[in-house]
């Protein structure tokens, strides 16, 4: 498992979150009760006291529980992440504790949090390991991200049958997202589709699509492909 980054003396995280939120491409975390009153992340209403008497109490629980009882110690130090900021470590143990127990949240968060460098060193390789395993288990949103990271990896590769293995996977994981009514998914999908000859006209309907919803990644890569599909047709005549 990938060393821990070393954390600030007031946690970034909820503010990361609502930023990538706000411009709709990331998908927030699956947290149970986790909406932010203000954008330190802090819900108004709760007192220091009551949260850490919460914390206490769910941690009592969750060191002698299953993956449940440990999903929701992370689940309540990641909401309230500026007032328990000496109990992320924990908190991110309970959650791998939870992620290897086979409870499906604790996988997505945990692959999500490793793709995005979130309490942990960033590292997209165990990142995809967990997203699959939830993926896999029919999580809409572990699917889109599965998905995304399939085709970031691909990216990097050197290697040209590895490369479009890794695309194809990205193209299988993403259409499930899709089918799920994950709108995102559209950009990524058509980005997927254009690299394969057979299926760029699919890949640029979905790039349309995304676009007409106001995606202006997809707008800059309709752009880009433009060209091609212009002398595909020039050669067509």
């Amino acid at each position: 498992m990938p060393y821990r980054r070393e954390m600030t003396a007031r946690n970034r995280a909820p503010k990361e979150i609502l930023a990538a939120a706000s411009v709709g491409f990331m998908l927030a975390l699956d947290l149970s009760g986790a909406a932010w009153a203000d954008e330190t992340g802090v819900a108004l209403q709760e007192s220091d006291e009551s949260v850490q008497a919460e914390y206490r109490r769910l941690a009592a629980r969750a060191n002698s529980g299953g993956g449940e009882e440990k999903f929701l110690v992370f689940a309540h130090v990641y909401r309230y992440s500026a007032l328990l900021t000496d109990d992320i470590d924990q908190a991110t143990d309970f959650l791998v504790e939870a992620a290897k127990l086979d409870h499906t949240e604790a996988q997505y968060n945990l692959g999500y949090m490793l793709r995005s460098g979130i309490w942990f060193e960033k590292d997209e390789e165990v990142a995809l390991y967990w997203l699959l395993l939830a993926a896999q288990k029919g999580y809409p949103t572990a699917q889109f991200w599965t998905g995304v990271t399939f085709l970031t990896l691909s990216n990097e590769m050197s290697d040209e049958k590895e490369q479009a293995d890794y695309r194809r996977n990205a193209i299988r994981w993403l259409r499930r997202a899709d089918a799920a009514e994950i709108s995102e998914a559209k950009y990524f999908l058509g980005s997927a589709l254009i690299r394969f000859p057979e299926s760029v006209d699919e890949g640029i309907e979905y790039l349309r699509e995304a676009a007409e919803l106001g995606n202006e990644y997809a707008q800059e890569e309709l752009g880009y492909v433009r060209e091609y599909v212009e002398e595909r047709e020039r050669a067509r005549r």
